[in-house]
């Protein structure tokens, strides 16, 4: 299960190494979102955002149509520490009583990020056979690429989270994952396929916009429409436990997830 698997690949190294525990105590969670070139910074994401994003995303799944598939392939766009993959093999896990066996394309800039991610899909608790590649760039993401981890796979999902908000990241990019998107989707016609976005709600959405016309611009849709979710804070302690509170944004926009959960259809 997740929260034992989080525990042992996040908490225990934060709760047993100096510097990585000064430098989760610096950062009060909120000063988390740096450069993780390092381990230390990526455990600290981990330990103020990866439960919490978990919790949504696995809230998101469960009013999905996530059930019509037990081996799926995932494109994982800001991958971080394998959130998504995580989420989905909790669902499996939950719905269908067994371990997910998925095929994994990670895009993260990050070393540290992947090594944390690669930590989670190894895990046995989690997942049963993992075939997987990790890429730093969105420009890489091709069919070529994707080919050797999809054997046995019966559906796509492309995810997409937190990533389309991130101040480095602007339409171009949108766009340039939009056509990486249209790409693996005309490799794979006949598999169902999805769209897994999630963000925080209220402010610019140009980016996913953005996305989505150039997708239309390439021949794909996502048939779907935004949705938006209650989502409270969750950030872990150093003894295993959960501290839960309510965001204290005055915008009562900011309490919710904007999310889009979307079948991936050839434009007509």
């Amino acid at each position: 299960m997740f929260i034992e698997s989080f525990r042992e690949i996040v908490v225990e190294p934060v709760r047993t190494t100096p510097a990585y525990r000064t430098a989760w105590q610096n950062t009060v969670c909120g000063g988390a979102r740096a450069a993780f070139d390092r381990m230390g910074t990526a455990l600290c994401y981990c330990m103020c955002w990866q439960y919490m994003h978990f919790e949504s995303l696995s809230s998101i799944l469960a009013r999905g149509h996530t059930d019509d598939y037990i081996a799926p392939l995932v494109i994982d766009v800001g991958a971080g520490p394998a959130t998504v993959a995580a989420a989905l093999a909790q669902r499996s896990i939950e719905r269908h009583d067994q371990t997910l066996s998925l095929g994994y394309v990670g895009v993260e800039l990050y070393g540290p990020m992947r090594d944390i991610g690669d930590q989670f899909l190894q895990d046995n608790s989690l997942f049963d056979v993992v075939d997987k590649v990790w890429l730093e760039q969105i420009d890489d993401l091709s069919p070529n690429v994707v080919e050797p981890v999809s054997n046995g796979c019966d559906a796509l999902i492309f995810a997409c989270s937190y990533i389309l908000r991130q101040p480095h990241v602007d339409t171009g990019f949108a766009e340039r994952l939009a056509r990486g998107v249209a790409r693996v989707r005309s490799h794979w016609p006949d598999l169902p396929a999805y769209f897994l976005y999630q963000d925080v709600s209220g402010g610019d959405r140009s980016n996913i916009y953005a996305f989505l016309d150039e997708l239309r611009r390439n021949g794909y849709y996502a048939a779907g429409k935004d949705q938006f979710l209650r989502q409270d804070q969750a950030f872990a302690r150093l003894d295993g436990g959960i501290d839960r509170r309510p965001h204290s944004g005055q915008n009562e926009d900011y309490r919710n997830v904007h999310f889009r959960f979307d079948q991936v259809r050839v434009q007509m």
